[in-house]
């Protein structure tokens, strides 16, 4: 319990504390008001140039000599020149060290989103073949027009209209019901609305690791399997397309119109007559997966009877050069997912149909100029049906049993040929040069 005497002594406590606050509050409005009176008297000497106070050198020098000694004090406690430079090259060095590792890892993560989507459209294409008799899906579908006026078209003189491509056959199965529910299937990829349709962008068809990609509508970068191909063929295609006619089907890039002679009889599919080789053609089927479908016929392979094996035929790969440069003379980029030309929807390893026989099917003679190997064109022009990707030293693709790998640049010719082939390794007699058995760790 306190005591009068302890109670006194609190209370000439608080009163000094409270005496001596309102003495330093003062002692404060006195010094601003000193400050404020400083600062006026001196711009009244500078504007009206009074001249200066006694004693107003004496303070300037002591100013300077005050400013003097600061600097000094700065320059004891900064850093020297040799330890600027030395902390500069320190945290370059970690910046060079740091920089290849982030780049790494962006590129990592761009790769596994790529292969990613090709693991989509693998899923997607097992799903659609148990709605087509067990078939992957044609690189496009057309529809085969008479010529005008004739009553009794002669073989091959049928006119293909192009209908549209893979992608657009796979899109329920890619969650795009809502473009597929409004695609006019009965049509062609050229009608305006199929063709404003086939210009939204759709992630699952872009690869993240080629630039603009993205901010191209329509943008495609991923390829189906269509085996041999003469690119002649494709070069006539795309000249009818371009000056606004139907192809004919001499013209297709198609298993029965490619014109290699395997059996050396003579005869081979297409142009001249008699147009047709059965034999021939069946061996042609045999070195890709995904063919013409025409009307109700879809002459692409069967997953079930992929001879070769599903893990060792490739179905999709990457091609950031696919389109066909110059096709129309409106618009940007005119790129479209749903233009069936083979140089937009599919790759193939092209072929000199003139020199290739039984004999180099396991090997075929090239076509002059054209290197078909993973980025074996890189900067090709756009059109051009070969794989190719901005990952470094390898390219993407899908396997027809839904395995996703990574194929270096530096793969053998004749690996990658096998790996292109779904019924290279069947025995077909004669001369026939089949090719050996793949085996784990090839590629």
């Amino acid at each position: 319990m306190q005591t009068p005497t302890t109670r006194l002594g609190e209370l000439r406590c608080i009163v000094m504390r409270e005496s001596n606050t309102r003495r330093l509050k003062r002692r404060f409005i006195r010094l601003f008001w000193i400050f404020l009176t400083f600062v006026f008297v001196s711009a009244m000497t500078e504007t009206l140039d009074f001249p200066p106070f006694p004693g107003t050198e004496r303070v300037e020098a002591m100013s300077r000599n005050a400013l003097r000694s600061a600097q000094a004090l700065r320059a004891l406690v900064g850093f020297t020149l040799v330890e600027l430079l030395v902390v500069i090259a320190i945290i370059g060095v970690l910046v060079g060290l740091l920089l290849p590792a982030v780049q790494a890892a962006r590129e990592s993560a761009r790769r596994a989103e790529c292969m990613n989507n090709l693991k989509q459209l693998a899923l997607a294409t097992a799903t659609y073949s148990q709605t087509d008799n067990g078939k992957v899906p044609g690189y496009g579908r057309f529809t085969q027009v008479p010529p005008a006026g004739a009553s009794n078209p002669g073989p091959h003189e049928m006119y293909c209209m192009p209908g549209y491509s893979w992608v657009v056959t796979l899109l329920p199965h890619l969650e795009g019901s809502a473009i597929s529910d409004r695609w006019n299937h009965f049509g062609s990829w050229l009608d305006p609305e199929n063709r404003e349709l086939g210009t939204n962008y759709l992630d699952v068809l872009t690869c993240p690791g080629i630039d603009g990609a993205t901010e191209i509508p329509g943008s495609l970068n991923y390829v189906i399997n269509s085996g041999y191909g003469d690119m002649n063929l494709l070069a006539l295609y795309a000249d009818a397309v371009r000056d606004g006619a139907m192809p004919t089907e001499v013209q297709m890039h198609s298993h029965n119109m490619i014109p290699i002679d395997w059996n050396g009889d003579g005869d081979a599919p297409g142009a001249p007559a008699p147009f047709k080789d059965s034999r021939d053609e069946h061996v042609t089927r045999d070195t890709g997966v995904s063919w013409v479908h025409v009307g109700s016929n879809n002459f692409s392979h069967q997953i079930g009877i992929i001879r070769d094996g599903t893990s060792y035929t490739m179905l999709f790969g990457e091609n950031k050069n696919a389109g066909i440069p110059g096709q129309f003379s409106s618009g940007n980029d005119n790129r479209n997912w749903s233009n069936p030309a083979v140089t937009n929807v599919s790759f193939i390893y092209p072929v000199d149909v003139a020199n290739t026989n039984a004999s180099n099917f396991g090997d075929p003679p090239l076509a002059p100029g054209l290197m078909p190997t993973p980025n074996g064109m890189p900067d090709a022009e756009r059109g051009t049906p070969l794989l190719s990707s901005n990952h470094p030293e390898v390219v993407n693709v899908a396997m027809v049993g839904g395995s996703v790998k990574s194929i270096k640049n530096s793969i053998e010719r004749s690996v990658y040929k096998s790996l292109h082939t779904p019924a290279g390794t069947r025995r077909r007699g004669g001369n026939f040069s089949f090719e050996p058995i793949m085996s784990d760790g090839q590629f």
